[in-house]
């Protein structure tokens, strides 16, 4: 279904640009409005005078990407925009969210599919309209796909592979969210050795990177203390691997520039940024990323993170910021993550989500926005342990809803948890290691009081 759907965003844009819309808009009317988004000068009393719009509009603050073409193409868009943009101006003082109000899409969707941006950014992924109320971010804490791991190991024996380690209920709610990002916690390569003294280190033959598409997943986290366990040249495997799997790839690259790169999203009319770091190692074996060398985005010192989500929200609506941190097997929380976890958000966060200690740790809210620390393993070893599926539900309004679905990890398999009682044990130990939150039969998250 999310593949299909994915497929008919990227033709949508070329139908629009035939009927000389030029770029992409909502799903649920798009085809409706090839043959009626020319200007209707019935809607005014008088024609629009577009010239005087942008001037406007620029002297109000817009500034100068708001030109009379612009205009134009957004009246195209949405017939009587410029129309209705002139009154509410007349009304009130200009703010972005005039374009969403008009249009059901921001300013910055708008300023993209103008430019037909996503043409040109790799980074850039237009997905249209999910064509229901709200969409749905999903999220997961560490998935391992090494090469003789244990649960690898009992994947190996399965005659339907991952289809037999994770619930069908499960991999139907990975599947079905509109963007799924996983922490990917190992290499794609067949080359490389070891990191000398390290413990456990983590590799997987690159075919097996289909298991990924397999879960749902349109971006991984790279920023992570084992996606370096094989040295340079599996490292580099790893990036192009996902590349040319099409998943997208966040907190890593060949350079300090490209590991601090945001990962956007155009979806239900808004502009999704999502950026990843790393301070997860006491002992530190994995390089961050330098000018000119490879490696992770390191949050010891959080400036450059701090930096990239500060970019990644002056260039999109809504921010993710995804962390690997904390002490390993405990639901006690660092000093640094809570600090942390503030700093990302006073920078331009709207969510921060954590892994690293392979366990769940708690979450609290700050000036209204959740900070999950961590989802803990999702699939990745034998051991029992309770873990879950995060999703963050973003409506039409903009409001936000977080949500988390209980799943235990056991023997090798991840399965959604049903059973009412067994559902509000972890639901219940989770509001109980977690700071000033409550959550409901349903895993919907509150702050209290």
């Amino acid at each position: 279904m999310k593949r299909k759907f994915k497929l008919l965003c990227v033709l949508l844009p070329v139908l629009v640009l035939l009927s000389s819309c030029g770029g992409g808009q909502p799903a649920e009317d798009a085809l409706g409005q090839l043959s009626s988004s020319r200007p209707d000068s019935s809607s005014s009393s008088k024609p629009v005078d577009y010239d005087a719009l942008a001037a406007e509009l620029d002297a109000a603050g817009a500034g100068k990407a708001v030109s009379k073409e612009f205009l134009l193409w957004c009246e195209q868009y949405k017939s009587g925009f410029a129309d209705a943009l002139a009154g509410r101006l007349a009304d009130r003082s200009y703010d972005e969210s005039m374009f969403y109000e008009l249009t059901g899409c921001s300013f910055k969707v708008l300023a993209d599919r103008y430019g037909r941006a996503a043409e040109t950014q790799d980074n850039l992924h237009d997905y249209g309209d999910s064509g229901s109320d709200s969409c749905t971010l999903g999220f997961t804490g560490d998935v391992n796909l090494a090469d003789g791991w244990h649960n690898m190991l009992r994947y190996e024996k399965q005659p339907n592979g991952i289809y037999d380690c994770l619930s069908p209920d499960l991999l139907e709610q990975m599947n079905s969210a509109n963007i799924l990002l996983i922490n990917n916690e190992f290499s794609f390569s067949k080359r490389g050795a070891p990191l000398p003294g390290k413990q456990y280190t983590f590799r997987a033959d690159p075919g097996k990177v289909k298991i990924l598409s397999q879960m749902g997943a349109d971006l991984v986290s790279l920023a992570n203390n084992h996606v370096y366990d094989y040295g340079r040249d599996a490292f580099f495997d790893t990036l192009d691997t996902l590349d040319n799997s099409k998943i997208a790839r966040v907190g890593a690259g060949r350079n300090l520039s490209e590991a601090m790169q945001p990962q956007y999203y155009l979806l239900d009319g808004r502009k999704i940024g999502y950026v990843a770091a790393s301070r997860a190692e006491k002992n530190v074996m994995t390089p961050g990323a330098s000018a000119d060398s490879e490696g992770v985005l390191r949050t010891y010192d959080p400036a450059l993170f701090l930096q990239a989500i500060a970019e990644a929200k002056q260039n999109s609506d809504f921010v993710v910021a995804y962390v690997h941190w904390g002490t390993e097997n405990t639901a006690q929380l660092e000093k640094a993550q809570r600090e942390q976890g503030r700093a990302y958000i006073d920078a331009g966060a709207d969510v921060v989500v954590g892994a690293h200690p392979h366990c769940l740790q708690g979450m609290e809210y700050y000036k209204g926005k959740p900070i999950v620390y961590s989802l803990g393993n999702f699939w990745f070893n034998m051991d029992t342990l309770d873990t879950g599926l995060l999703k963050i539900e973003i409506d039409r309004t903009g409001r936000v809803k977080t949500i988390f679905l209980p799943c235990i990890q056991t023997g090798g398999t991840t399965s959604l948890v049903n059973d009412a009682e067994e559902k509000q044990r972890i639901l219940s130990y989770l509001q109980r290691i977690s700071i000033g939150v409550s959550f409901d039969a349903d895993g919907v998250a509150a702050p209290q009081g």
